[in-house]
């Protein structure tokens, strides 16, 4: 046996190897199943925070409509009492 032959055989998979990972699911371990506590706990901070952001929307547009339109003020010139006439 060539050095090329024992270096194949070395990295090839013995059948336990095989036989061992057939089933890949045996390689991960099992996903835990969310309760429906935690999946409603979930849907109800969404909808809570969706309804909070609207609020904060709501409260700013009428903060702005509600604000009074500003008044013309007459230019002042602040060098009036410098000048000479």
């Amino acid at each position: 046996m060539t050095r090329y032959d024992i270096r194949l055989r070395r990295k090839a998979l013995s059948k336990g190897q095989i036989q061992r990972h057939m089933d890949f699911k045996g390689l991960y371990p099992n996903e835990p199943k969310e309760s429906g506590k935690g999946r409603w706990f979930r849907i109800l901070a969404i909808v809570l925070a969706a309804l909070a952001i609207g609020a904060m929307m709501y409260a700013g547009i009428k903060r702005i409509e509600e604000r009074p339109a500003p008044t013309q003020q007459e230019d002042v010139d602040i060098f009036d009492e410098f000048k000479t006439e």
